[in-house]
């Protein structure tokens, strides 16, 4: 395209100046050659302009300040979160539904422009160096954009995940402080899944951290029809740390390092090339995929948020999760169940603190698994555990029960693309599933589809 434009520029600095001046008298070869010349001057200052179109199209329109701001040990925020709270602060009437919801409407990285912030430039850029991170906070308006969104915009689901933070973050401050991970990053879990381990997304990435079921596998989360350590919020968030460690390794750049947790190594190698080997990342902003492109100023409206909550006036939500809690090990077949008949702990409980045992129960094939319950009940549960593994054995774990949870699958999530002859019966038996799934899975109200269609099949 670029040849036959520049060869159509050149055709008509030949023709126009000819144009309307009757016959033109036969030209020296050195009157020819000097007319050359300037064609070609011209020919290369078009190409040049060319050029620099090209890559005014391909920059984001962005004025981008970055602060730089001195590092500091600890973010002030987190320091918060650390306080033990008080019996009155826990609002037992907090349902499980509350706890697990994540707004539908509102999408983290959905870009909007129009958004206008109550301060002033001045205002957010002071407030992001005064923050004290290692990171160099970048201003410009699509962070704006996310700096509005987090603080203004959606102030009861900051609320709710404040509330949540007391309980979190903490453990995934010692995760990631014991990987080297800056403190900050911590945020993305708000990113990710807005604190919320049992998160699942359209695609089938699950947990806090979001994990697709190949990644989990990979970074040594067991996931079967039994366990789903995506949803284990103390592992996989040490596979979280330990994915970002490695992309730091790569790539020296923390930016770039959580643009490849959301896109992939790939994904950030072929923007740099595009980029023509620049490594920072409003340079290769856009040539990343539209979602990664709101990743990074994603985090950094979620850590303003974070920081000046009190100045906002955004208050942290009761949470219904326990103050304290314990770890008890368990090496045998157990239904939580049999924990709430014997120690008294409501089964709600159990099942928030032990999202990963996909239905209620603890396999028995010679590991030793967690169970995390309030501290409260220790006692209880270590007096009792004998007793525990036989009570109601036969009703809780009999062995329809655990052949009809063998057969549920691993969770894992299949996108199959129909192609031309496809129907819903083909496709439901080839993969082992039932039309009705089908239909349920992707939310289909008939049996039509199409090919290039993109259908969700869960295994």
């Amino acid at each position: 395209m670029k040849k036959t434009l520049t060869g159509f520029l050149v055709l008509l600095l030949i023709l126009i100046p000819a144009y309307g001046e009757g016959p033109q008298k036969r030209l020296s070869r050195k009157e020819l050659e000097n007319h050359n010349a300037k064609l070609e001057q011209h020919n290369a200052e078009l190409l040049k302009r060319i050029a620099e179109l090209e890559d005014s199209l391909k920059t984001p329109r962005v004025d981008t300040v970055f602060v730089e701001v001195p590092v500091k040990e600890r973010p002030a925020w987190l320091e918060e979160f650390d306080a033990p709270r008080s019996a009155s602060e826990i609002d037992k009437r907090v349902t499980r539904h509350q706890l697990e919801s994540k707004l539908e409407s509102w999408d983290p990285l959905a870009y909007d422009p129009s958004f206008e912030g109550k301060q002033t430039d001045e205002v957010y850029m002071q407030r992001l160096e005064a923050m004290g991170s290692p990171l160099n906070l970048p201003y410009n308006e699509v962070v704006k954009n996310f700096i509005v969104r987090y603080s203004e915009r959606n102030r009861k689901e900051m609320s709710r995940i404040l509330g949540l933070c007391y309980y979190y973050m903490p453990m995934i401050e010692q995760t990631f402080d014991r990987y080297g991970i800056p403190l900050e990053l911590s945020a993305l879990a708000i990113i990710e899944s807005n604190l919320n381990p049992r998160a699942t997304s359209k695609v089938g990435a699950k947990g806090m951290w979001q994990f697709m079921y190949n990644s989990g596998r990979n970074l040594g989360l067991e996931i079967d029809s039994f366990v789903d350590e995506r949803m284990d919020v103390v592992k996989s968030t040490d596979a979280a740390a330990r994915y970002l460690r490695d992309a730091y390794r790569v790539f020296g750049d923390w930016a770039l390092a959580i643009s490849a947790y959301n896109c992939g190594y790939g994904n950030v190698k072929k923007a740099i090339r595009y980029a023509r080997g620049k490594t920072d990342y409003w340079s290769i902003y856009p040539y990343l995929p539209t979602e990664t492109r709101y990743y990074v100023p994603a985090m950094v409206g979620a850590l303003y948020t974070l920081h000046y909550h009190n100045e906002l006036g955004i208050k942290p939500a009761p949470c219904a999760l326990p103050e304290l809690t314990d770890t008890m090990h368990v090496q045998g077949k157990m239904h939580l169940k049999q924990v709430t008949d014997l120690v008294g702990i409501e089964l709600k409980t159990l099942r928030d603190l032990n999202p990963q045992y996909k239905h209620d129960v603890i396999p028995a094939n010679g590991k030793t698994y967690i169970l995390t319950i309030p501290a409260s009940d220790s006692d209880a549960f270590i007096e009792q555990q004998d007793s525990i593994a036989l009570h109601k054995a036969d009703e809780y774990m009999s062995a329809s029960v655990m052949k009809s949870i063998e057969n549920s699958g691993t969770g894992q999530t299949i996108v199959y693309k129909v192609k031309s002859g496809d129907n819903l019966s083909v496709i439901a038996a080839k993969h082992k599933v039932s039309v009705a799934q089908l239909k349920k899975w992707n939310k289909l109200s008939g049996t039509v589809i199409r090919p290039g269609q993109k259908l969700i099949i869960y295994k």
